[in-house]
């Protein structure tokens, strides 16, 4: 269920005033997401640079912000990555 909050500031006349409308949707806090994630190939042959940089980034921040309100401590995420399968001594699915 999708918490929506909508607030309306009303003048001493019951009208609303300039730039008073507000609606918020917040997902619950116990939600559990699936992201799935992958990196392209990239021309000037970076691509491998920027995953493993983006890998160490994950492994380093484990508690992310990826929405607003940091000051009610809404938007912040716990994430993790899955552990990468072996496939004929190949590692697979990066990520």
């Amino acid at each position: 269920k999708i918490n929506r909050t909508v607030k309306v500031k009303l003048n001493e006349h019951k009208v609303v005033t300039d730039g008073s409308f507000r609606y918020e949707e917040a997902i619950p806090p116990d939600t559990l997401m699936y992201f799935p994630w992958g990196v392209t190939t990239q021309v000037n042959g970076t691509a491998q640079e920027h995953l493993d940089d983006f890998q160490q980034l994950l492994k380093e921040n484990s508690l992310l912000q990826i929405g607003g309100q940091e000051s009610l401590g809404r938007g912040f995420v716990q994430q993790w990555m899955a552990p990468q399968k072996e496939s004929n001594g190949k590692k697979e699915g990066k990520g």
